[in-house]
């Protein structure tokens, strides 16, 4: 919803909400086209010679790519002993027997 409202109106994606939930749909394909229709079915949305979708113009946008420095320094090796899991080997065995039956 909020990169569909870049490109229109808040009342468009509004309408657009609106529409969809009417229609039982919560998906933001269906909220996009049901703006997109209710923004060309506005009188002057279009003008001569022009299709619908052509009258709906993009806003400026103020987004600003912002670079991030990269790491050149590589993490030190890890000098850990390895992890040993031989206590865990208890449980592979079956369990021992409790007196003689």
């Amino acid at each position: 919803m909020l990169l569909l409202h870049r490109r229109l109106p808040a009342a468009q994606v509004t309408a657009g909400i609106t529409a969809a939930l009417a229609a039982g749909s919560c998906s933001p394909d269906v909220v996009a086209i049901e703006a997109r229709k209710h923004a060309a079915s506005l009188p002057g949305a279009c003008a001569a010679g022009e299709q619908p979708w052509q009258a709906l113009r993009p806003r400026p946008s103020r987004a600003a790519v912002v670079t991030l420095p990269r790491r050149q320094a590589e993490f030190p090796a890890d000098s850990r002993p390895a992890p040993s899991v031989a206590a865990y080997d208890q449980l592979l065995a079956p369990p021992a027997r409790r007196g003689g039956a």
